[in-house]
């Protein structure tokens, strides 16, 4: 006995080509669970055909109910291999209810010995028991009525038959397949949408707004006092702080003097006195002199008090002072190098002559008798004027160099101030003298953000609504009065401008954030004063503004 065993793909041309190959008059056919032969009714029936014509015993077997189920609905007993009870034999015989009896007599083999076609069975033969049931009558030792060529003819019509059926199968097989690739193509581009509205939502979503309100000319004339005194804004009485701002500058200039004439001068320089007496300060006179080595003497300019000595781990660690002395002589010869010491006349005799002292570590100079330049009248008025100039044009280069850039210095807010022109006769060893002169730049100064603030509290008063500004007021400065002892400064302000709804942007765009277009457009309707509005969104098919504020821009016209 032959056994085909049936894999689960096998359609029933395949399987039909290997029942007219098999020599053997008896075949099992071992049908797997869930077989594409085993699911289709009509096979059975075909089947039928096969082995009428071909006069095969043909026997089923199978572990699936479903086959089963189909094959006794179809007119055929089948088995299932596990349940064949201790009945004698190899295999479940499914034979005509004729040949039953005579199958169970000639047909001893075990299902172990029965040739196998197919090794890809996934059936569990635990079980070898055999069970045979009968089945509907089929021709048995008929007598050879029909020619080979008719039984051609019936082979060949019984695979048309299949070959129509399979390419039914095929056929819904393609329309299943043609369904499938739809549904993933519209998987796709459900897919590829989602991404692009997703993008759009997320990364390239950007909103503006532009929006412009209207505008009322407004022009006003007002009295202003800036002061020192105040630190606070004044609306009503027209008042704003202000600040006094000084700027002092001294230069020093030499000149040639043109006359001459014999003078006798003294040479000056300056001193450095010494005290390693003790801890106790000690006081010199003006005109307290100090020699040199060789007797040159030099007085004091005025009185000084020499600081106490500093006492560490017992030693006295010597103080100084710096002050000036003048030759006690006129003359040339008191015009010295650096001198390392110098004597305190007045304590020769006693402790502290040692131990106070004085060096002159410039040296002296000035010294002079004898015919020289000196300036004359003329000289001295000139060399004031051209220093007076120098320290004007000083300042005017200058001008404010220090004052603070918030602050504001209107014409007329300033004053020049010469303090000081001090000349020194004397003339050098080139005949030059010395002109010294002072001055000082005084201003009162204010922010001209606090006078914007009164014009804005005023124009939005005179406006007749309120949450208005005055737009890039143009503002003139006129009758500036300046008193700098009192630090005040009063002048007439005047004003042109346009009044307009005061509109934060910023927190309009906190407020349309994540919002429809006609969400954005509802608030719209509740701006004071507004002319006209654009919105634009992007991209356009999302229809609502970014959630991100920084996504959003806010023009105002």
């Amino acid at each position: 006995m032959l056994k085909i065993i049936v894999s689960k793909t096998e359609d029933a041309k395949s399987l039909l080509k290997k029942i007219e190959a098999a020599k053997s008059s008896a075949i099992t056919l071992v049908i797997p669970k869930d077989s594409r032969f085993g699911d289709e009714v009509a096979n059975y029936h075909a089947l039928r055909e096969v082995a009428t014509e071909m006069d095969k015993e043909i026997y089923i077997e199978s572990v699936d109910e479903d086959v089963l189920a189909l094959a006794k609905a179809n007119g055929w007993e089948a088995i299932h291999p596990l349940f064949q009870g201790s009945r004698k034999g190899s295999i479940s015989d499914i034979v005509s209810s004729k040949q039953t009896a005579k199958t169970l007599q000639h047909s001893p083999k075990h299902l172990n010995e029965a040739d196998e076609v197919d090794a890809h069975s996934e059936e569990k033969e635990d079980n070898k028991n055999v069970f045979h049931v009968g089945v509907k009558d089929s021709v048995e030792n008929s007598e050879d009525t029909t020619s080979e060529g008719e039984q051609d003819t019936g082979s060949m019509g019984m695979r048309d038959k299949i070959h129509s059926r399979e390419s039914q199968e095929e056929g819904g097989s393609e329309k299943k397949l043609s369904g499938y690739k739809i549904f993933v193509s519209l998987a796709i581009l459900l897919v590829i949408f989602g991404g692009i509205y997703y993008l759009g939502a997320k990364v390239f979503n950007r909103g503006e707004v532009t929006v412009q309100f209207k505008r009322d000319p407004w022009e006003k004339t007002l009295s202003i006092t800036a002061s020192s005194a105040s630190n606070k804004i004044d609306s009503f009485s027209q008042i704003i702080p202000a600040q006094i701002f000084i700027q002092p500058k001294n230069i020093t200039q030499f000149f040639p003097a043109t006359s001459r004439k014999v003078v006798s001068e003294k040479a000056t320089g300056k001193l450095t006195i010494y005290n390693s007496y003790s801890s106790q300060a000690q006081p010199l006179v003006a005109k307290t002199r100090f020699a040199t080595a060789d007797g040159k003497v030099f007085r004091l300019d005025s009185q000084v008090i020499v600081p106490g000595a500093d006492i560490k781990d017992g030693k006295i660690i010597a103080s100084s002072i710096i002050t000036t002395v003048t030759a006690d002589q006129p003359g040339a010869e008191y015009n010295l190098g650096p001198v390392d010491k110098l004597s305190v006349l007045g304590f020769k005799g006693t402790p502290k002559f040692d131990a106070f002292y004085g060096s002159i570590l410039g040296g002296t100079s000035g010294g002079f008798s004898g015919e020289k330049a000196v300036p004359s009248d003329k000289d001295i008025a000139d060399a004031k004027a051209k220093v007076s100039e120098l320290l004007k044009s000083s300042f005017d280069s200058v001008i404010f160099q220090g004052i603070p850039k918030e602050f504001t210095i209107i014409d007329g807010a300033s004053d020049f101030q010469i303090t000081k022109i001090s000349v020194n006769t004397g003339t050098d060893d080139k005949g030059q003298f010395s002109v010294l002169g002072e001055a000082k730049l005084i201003a009162v100064g204010f922010k001209e953000e606090d006078l914007k603030t009164i014009v804005g509290e005023i124009s939005a008063k005179e406006a007749g609504r309120g949450g208005t500004k005055l737009e890039n007021p143009e503002i003139s400065y006129s009758n500036v009065v300046a008193d700098y002892a009192k630090g005040t400064l009063k002048f007439t302000v005047g004003v042109k401008g346009n009044t307009v709804q005061d509109f934060d942007g910023n927190k309009f765009r906190g407020e349309i954030a994540g919002k429809t277009e006609n969400e954005v457009r509802s608030l719209f309707s509740k701006l004071t004063d507004l002319a006209s509005a654009k919105l634009k969104i992007s991209p356009f098919w999302i229809g609502r503004m970014p959630a991100d504020e920084r996504k959003i821009k806010v023009v105002i016209e």
